[in-house]
């Protein structure tokens, strides 16, 4: 992880523990909190769960814009010389990842005011989104198919701890 990662990691848990809490949400220590240790390592010992969730949630937002630009640089770099079915699968891909950022974005948003009523379908759009975009990508030669699945890795971890709170 880049250090501006770390330490974004660092100013969210802080200014998340800062902020009120929400009713009837339960807390877990960041160990709990995480399946990948690398995902919210600089997180509080322990706090209520929407301070991982949100952290996940802008987390994997950043890394959606990161494969985006992943995707124009393939698109603008390579992108006249890629066989017809692998432009349109990059171009399906990049619009199916700016709708799970806006979803993540949201969600990071609604957690951040104790309003869930969206959330769920939020999660469950960008996990879709992303997954069909993993599909889109099978037969794609580079580096992309490996950038996408580990970023559905971290969708899975932002749905999962998400799921604590709004449920599946």
């Amino acid at each position: 992880m880049t250090t501006f990662v770390l330490s974004v990691l660092v100013s969210l848990a802080t200014s998340f523990i800062a902020g009120d809490a929400c009713n009837d949400v339960p807390s877990m220590t960041w160990g709990d909190a995480c399946l990948n240790p690398e995902t919210l390592r600089n997180g509080p010992d322990t706090a209520e769960v929407t301070v991982y969730a949100r952290i996940a949630a802008r987390l994997a937002k950043l890394k959606y814009e990161s494969t985006i630009a992943a995707m124009d640089q393939t698109l603008a770099g390579g992108g006249s010389s890629l066989p017809g079915g692998e432009r349109e699968a990059v171009g399906q891909c990049k619009d199916l990842y700016v709708g799970a950022r806006g979803r993540m974005a949201g969600v990071a948003d609604q957690l951040s005011g104790c309003d869930f009523t969206r959330a769920r379908q939020d999660y469950l759009d960008a996990v879709s989104g992303i997954t069909s975009c993993q599909s889109r990508l099978r037969s794609f030669k580079g580096s992309l198919p490996a950038m996408v699945a580990a970023d559905l890795d971290l969708t899975m971890v932002a749905y999962d701890l998400g799921a604590l709170i709004v449920g599946r």
